[in-house]
Formats: structure tokens, C-alpha cells, sequence
């Protein structure tokens, strides 16, 4: 025995009305009608306040994959159809301090790959002791380093008195 069949009859209704907006919404831009959407979204919830949660999801989900080009109503196959594609893309990472130091104008390459790691590790963990451990074997390396490559250790230097200066060491 059916219950509440005038209420099934309004919610054909909507349904119907439902089906009905979102053909002449199809028509035309869905990102022009980006906020319209939303309330019809929001008026839909409302409407079916007699149904339960999942059934709301549900009719939510139907209308969803309406608009992203699941019923055009328009008769196209999907690979004709004018609906834009969603694209899915990745949040940005923010940079490292590792990162960062590799844009720095230190010429790494002269120097072991620890070193770059260790020298983020310590401004990582605002280490300012060690930072200037690193700073004065810098500069005690300065003539060795030069030798052996052609390049001074200045701008290594450098990099660790900004940085410190940046952490508050100094």
C-alpha cells in the first residue's frame, strides 16, 4: 500500500521541471550559469525535504552527471558534444627551503650534494649555531675551494649570512 502518492506525484513533477531547466542550461555555457546552478543545487535539497539523506544524494549525484554531460537531451554522442571537459588539477606544493637554495646563485655542484641538504636541514630547524659553523668552515675552505675549482666560497657565504640574518640568529 503506497503512502503519500500526491507527494510522489509533486516530486515527478520537480523531476520533470528538473529535467527540463537543465536541457535549456545545457544549451548554453554551464560556466555562465555557474552560480545559477548552485541555487537550483540548493532549491533541489529543499525541495525534496521528505526524502532521506542517501536519496537526496542520490538525485543530487543524477543532476550532477547531467550537467557534466551524462543527459544532453540533445541527442549528440559524447565525443560531439559542446560540454566542456572538467579538468582536474593539482594544488601547488609550496617551495622547500631545499628549493630555495637551489635558486640561489651557490654553484652546488662544487660542493658534495650533502652539503645543500644539510645547510636546509639546519635553516629548516633555525640552527643558528650550526649555520655558523657551516659560515666559518666557508670561509676557512675559501683558498682550498678556489684551487680546486676556480670559484670562491662567497656566495655560499653569502647565502648563510641572509639566512641567518632571516631566521634571527643575528
Amino acid at each position: 500500500m503506497r503512502k503519500n502518492v500526491g507527494t510522489d506525484l509533486g516530486k515527478q513533477t520537480v523531476i520533470l521541471e528538473v529535467k527540463s531547466i537543465l536541457k535549456s542550461i545545457l544549451q548554453e555555457s554551464i560556466a555562465e550559469h555557474k552560480g545559477v546552478i548552485m541555487g537550483f543545487l540548493k532549491t533541489l535539497w529543499t525541495k525534496f525535504s521528505g526524502l532521506k539523506t542517501w536519496q537526496k544524494v542520490l538525485v543530487i549525484v543524477l543532476v550532477g552527471s547531467m550537467l557534466a554531460g551524462g543527459f544532453s537531451g540533445s541527442g549528440q554522442s559524447e565525443e560531439t558534444s559542446d560540454t566542456p571537459t572538467p579538468v582536474v588539477t593539482q594544488e601547488a606544493q609550496p617551495e622547500t627551503t631545499l628549493d630555495a637554495i637551489s635558486k640561489s646563485n651557490v654553484k652546488w655542484e662544487n660542493y658534495a650534494p650533502a652539503v645543500k641538504q644539510r645547510i636546509a636541514d639546519l635553516i629548516d630547524a633555525e640552527d643558528c649555531q650550526n649555520l655558523q659553523i657551516e659560515f666559518n668552515n666557508a670561509d676557512q675552505n675559501n683558498t682550498a675551494q678556489r684551487n680546486r675549482t676556480g670559484e670562491s666560497n662567497a656566495e655560499l657565504m653569502s647565502l648563510l649570512d641572509d639566512q641567518m640574518k632571516k631566521i634571527g640568529c643575528y
